[in-house]
């Protein structure tokens, strides 16, 4: 083959340059300036020895890392990087001056109680029982002064959450429709034949928080029978210890004291049961 048929099949691998001969380089740029800037601090010589090809793809952030931000002022809010396990979410108020959740203060620290289903907290999967570490950079420790921090910032206020210490995120296989729980109240009480094999091993006397995404905190059992009908096989189940989750919906004293007294009245397999105690 001679040297012009070579040059004639040369493949052009680099993503860049193909971006660059098509004009679509500087659009790239402007509307991803983390690509660029992720390039020109990639001169790390503890990744990157001497001598060695650096391919231009691997400098590259995968588009499906791409967050897409609410459109809506109210909804505004902006992930940051942190630890591993900890966010920094910037919300904006809404029209009534508050953030879209609630939170309680425990001898642990600051966790939230509360997340409103429409709001931007929710958007960005602020869960119930995640532990708020700090408030416009200031580390809080009491409920009082994190009220005073979110009562005096305007118009958005920024949060870093640790992910809840206590939370257990369980996979569930149904059998005929069924996922095998007794619950009464949101909280497991039992297991039953129809609880499948496959399923994760879930421990009694936990309230579930979340299926497959959505909050069940003071739902109904009911309603939490249908999420779980409505589900497909496997879901994912959140749960948590039940001093964790009454302290914080109920205000009940975590040594066990006043814990309110139960109905008895069964959800068997996430179906009414006629058993009676």
């Amino acid at each position: 083959m001679s040297e012009n048929d070579q040059k004639s099949g040369e493949i052009i691998t680099s993503y860049d340059e193909i971006l660059e001969i098509t004009g679509l380089l500087p659009i790239r740029d402007n509307a991803m300036p983390c690509v660029t800037r992720n390039k020109k601090n990639h001169n790390s010589h503890d990744d990157i020895s001497v001598g060695d090809d650096v391919n231009n793809d691997d400098n590259m952030v995968p588009m499906t890392s791409y967050t897409q931000l609410p459109l809506s002022s109210s909804l505004l809010s902006v992930i940051e990087d942190g630890d591993a396990g900890c966010r920094t979410i910037s919300i904006a108020k809404t029209k009534n001056n508050d953030v879209g959740f609630t939170f309680a203060e425990i001898k642990q620290g600051l966790f939230v109680s509360h997340v409103d289903e429409r709001s931007s907290a929710r958007l960005n999967k602020v869960c119930f029982g995640d532990r708020i570490q700090c408030i416009n950079g200031v580390e809080v420790k009491s409920y009082s002064q994190a009220k005073q921090l979110i009562d005096e910032t305007h118009p958005t206020v920024e949060f870093s959450f640790l992910n809840c210490p206590y939370r257990e995120v369980k996979t569930i296989y149904k059998v005929h429709g069924k996922c095998g729980l007794f619950i009464n109240d949101g909280m497991i009480l039992d297991h039953t034949k129809y609880f499948n094999t496959k399923s994760d091993k879930i421990p009694l006397n936990y309230y579930i928080t979340e299926i497959d995404g959505h909050s069940t905190v003071r739902m109904l059992d009911e309603k939490i029978v249908s999420l779980v009908e409505r589900a497909n096989s496997p879901f994912s189940l959140h749960i948590v210890p039940q001093w964790f989750y009454e302290y914080l919906v109920y205000g009940l004293d975590p040594s066990g004291n006043g814990i309110k007294k139960t109905k008895h009245a069964f959800l068997n397999c996430f179906r009414e049961s006629k058993r009676h105690h």
